[in-house]
């Protein structure tokens, strides 16, 4: 079931960034259209087209690394799962009770992953 699951969560993910993709290229076209409609006028706005362009390049780039950084954290966590066990110390009496919060992913999918048994089981099995 979890292989099943992480095999779903890949392909949404290659989803969402053919997604990515697409917007990419229809913000360059929708440039190129801007671009050419203000080619026409007079230099200033060239000018200010430029500047814009800049700010918009490196916006963009400063966003897609971030999107790429945060890429590779999911990647590396949805191919390597690891549990966290209690680590227990040498000494009781200075033992203190934590609880320990991890961060959990959600994804919306447009799909129901499993069936009511299935939800029935993995239900019953995180109870244990």
């Amino acid at each position: 079931i979890r292989e099943y699951k992480r095999q779903s969560l890949m392909k949404n993910f290659e989803e969402y960034e053919t997604i990515i993709e697409e917007n990419e290229y229809l913000y360059q076209e929708e440039l190129l259209k801007f671009e050419y409609e203000l080619s026409r006028d007079i230099e200033p706005v060239n000018n200010l087209m430029n500047s814009l362009y800049y700010y918009l390049n490196h916006r963009t780039d400063r966003l897609i690394r971030n999107i790429r950084y945060k890429e590779a954290i999911f990647r590396i966590k949805l191919n390597h799962p690891h549990s966290h066990g209690s680590s227990s110390s040498s000494s009781s009496s200075l033992k203190i009770n934590s609880v320990s919060v991890y961060p959990e992913a959600i994804i919306k999918t447009s799909e129901n992953l499993f069936t009511d048994e299935e939800i029935k089981f993995l239900s019953y099995a995180g109870n244990i």
